[in-house]
């Protein structure tokens, strides 16, 4: 059996350090949806969570290019870290559209996705603190796959309400574009679970 044998341990810390700043984000945009009379400065904390997580990714492909012998394949790590840095980029897009359409409120299939999008952070944020053990690593990461189906749901379900029921055309387009955003976040947090466990299979 393949033991995982950190060669270059702050790249684990540099990865743990990523997803905590995507769920971080994801928090902030719950909070957000449920207050979004608050979207001056909880878009602000949110563009702060995605400028530092920027930063790490940077960090991270820099350091692959220095570092002699890497605790994972250089290329497990990059897909890793920019799989992390795509989700909470478009956790930043969404508290934007809230921004940029001046939301004093949203409905409930918004803030149901938006708390997916949260617990679905928060899997990967605890895979990820696992990657020192290739071992541990795949327990409880298949929540990804049923919160993405549950996500599934509420979307299909909202987007079918949405168009069914009268409404003001650009009302219609800022809650589809919500719920699109949304979902994309969530099968992003999939994305990121499918790299974890490529990573797990091959070390087991």
């Amino acid at each position: 059996m393949v033991r995982l044998i950190p060669s270059d341990p702050v790249f684990f810390d540099m990865l743990d350090d990523l997803a905590v700043r995507v769920t971080t984000g994801s928090s902030l945009l719950e909070d957000l949806f449920e207050n979004p009379d608050q979207r001056g400065p909880l878009v602000r904390l949110i563009r702060e969570e995605e400028h530092s997580a920027d930063k790490l990714t940077h960090d991270i492909v820099c350091r692959l290019g220095t570092s002699f012998v890497p605790p994972l394949d250089p290329t497990e790590i990059y897909e890793l870290a920019r799989a992390l840095d795509a989700t909470i980029d478009i956790v930043e897009d969404a508290a934007s559209r809230v921004e940029a359409f001046r939301m004093d409120s949203v409905d409930a299939p918004t803030l149901q996705l938006a708390m997916i999008v949260h617990r679905s952070a928060g899997v990967i944020e605890t895979a990820v603190a696992k990657l020192r053990d290739a071992n541990s690593l795949l327990e409880g990461i298949s929540e990804a796959w049923r919160l993405e189906e549950e996500g599934d749901a509420i979307y299909s379900q909202a987007m079918e309400q949405l168009f069914s029921e009268p409404g003001h055309p650009i009302d219609v387009l800022k809650r589809k574009e919500l719920y699109d955003v949304l979902e994309d976040a969530i099968d992003l947090s999939k994305d990121v679970a499918e790299v974890l466990t490529s990573i797990a299979v091959k070390r087991t």
